[in-house]
């Protein structure tokens, strides 16, 4: 491919390894399944190493990407990064095609889509996030609260934790949207306002410990 890529991918946060390498992306295809027709097909370059999927020294040039969000769109991608499945093709056919079932595909991460390959590197490689993303989710979240986010209170009987940035200031509230799923499901990360913070935890601050 020589023409500017459309966007580039990273699944930084969620994985280690060769995945989280910001990758420049080009929209192939619009693909389609039993339930969606926003499913997208899209060339990488860097290509994924095929190896660590049994393929030997044949790589991955071309990934299909769906959206995770409820609401959001990959035709035109409506919010940036935007959060996707990542998923690989186990039917060449899919190409042609342009559907696929289930059995033909293989999800091999979560990730974001960023417009500028500057934006990617710095979901990479930067310690606070906070001045780049609103909204964290899963084990993302996780990671970036634990490495960098200092904990202020659990709500245990609400099942959500205020954090807060020692660079920014920033609030940050874990909750778990999906309480019905197994183990609460994966937990998002948002930011909240000092106000807000207040309001549902009573404390912007850690407690004093007694000497």
């Amino acid at each position: 491919m020589q023409k500017t890529p459309d966007f580039f991918l990273s699944a930084a946060g969620e994985v280690r390894g060769d995945l989280a390498i910001p990758r420049a992306c080009w929209m192939k295809a619009r693909l389609r399944d039993d339930a969606r027709d926003d499913h997208m097909l899209i060339q990488i370059e860097p290509p994924v190493i095929g190896q660590t999927y049994g393929l030997g020294g044949q790589n991955i040039v071309d990934l299909i990407i769906s959206t995770r969000h409820q609401g959001s769109s990959l035709f035109p991608i409506t919010e940036w990064p935007s959060y996707i499945y990542i998923a690989r093709m186990l039917d060449g056919t899919i190409a042609k095609t342009l559907f696929f079932t289930k059995d033909q595909i293989e999800i091999i991460a979560w990730g974001m889509l960023f417009r500028t390959l500057e934006e990617a590197i710095a979901q990479t490689t930067s310690a606070c996030k906070c001045d780049l993303f609103t909204q964290l989710e899963g084990n993302e979240g996780e990671n970036y609260a634990r490495s960098h986010l200092a904990e202020i209170k659990t709500d245990q009987i609400n099942w959500k934790t205020l954090y807060k940035c020692p660079t920014t200031g920033k609030y940050w509230r874990e909750y778990f949207p999906f309480p019905e799923a197994h183990g609460g499901g994966p937990p998002e990360f948002v930011q909240i306002s000092a106000a807000q913070a207040l309001d549902e935890f009573g404390v912007t601050e850690p407690s004093a410990k007694p000497d």
